[in-house]
């Protein structure tokens, strides 16, 4: 479904052309796009704090392995249809949660998520920037509500977008 390399080469490309320009201000040269964050961070409003930064690489590390563990079963279809936008939704709250990289993390989540969703067969998701300032870190709800609504869209669903 995914690799390690691939999350990180997604954050290379969604963030490297604006670091060029305007590198984030307590980045070490280490954390450059594609590199994991090399300091702790502040905990975020809500109260999530995300792993020690010497922690990262074993979090994303076993992110990336459950990704990898569920994808087959959801591609061969041993998890119920409706599941999966929970399952996936949780997943993607996790990566929020690891918080690998200084900066860009949500970007890249939604980045892996799309192409995660696609290798799977289903649609990129479509999070407008109204939703993203709606999403907590510590719930899965916002990501579930936008993902609940993609069973229909998936081949031998019923569809309302496409009709002969």
């Amino acid at each position: 479904m995914i690799t390690l390399t691939e999350v990180c080469n997604v954050h290379a490309v969604a963030l490297g052309k604006m670091w060029d320009v305007a590198p984030h201000p307590h980045a070490h040269e280490s954390e450059s796009p594609g590199n994991f964050r090399s300091h702790d961070i502040q905990p975020f409003a809500g109260g999530m704090t995300s792993p020690a930064h010497t922690l990262v690489p074993m979090e994303i590390k076993g992110w990336v392995d459950r990704v990898n563990a569920i994808g087959p079963g959801i591609v061969k279809g041993e998890h119920a249809i409706e599941q999966v936008p929970e399952m996936l939704a949780g997943i993607h709250v996790r990566f929020e949660q690891i918080h690998p990289f200084l900066d860009g993390n949500g970007r890249t989540g939604r980045l892996a998520l799309n192409l995660i969703l696609v290798r799977l067969g289903w649609p990129p998701a479509i999070i407008l920037k109204a939703q993203r300032a709606s999403t907590s870190r510590l719930s899965t709800a916002p990501t579930m509500t936008i993902l609940a609504r993609w069973p229909r869209l998936l081949p031998g669903r019923s569809s309302t977008i496409c009709t002969d």
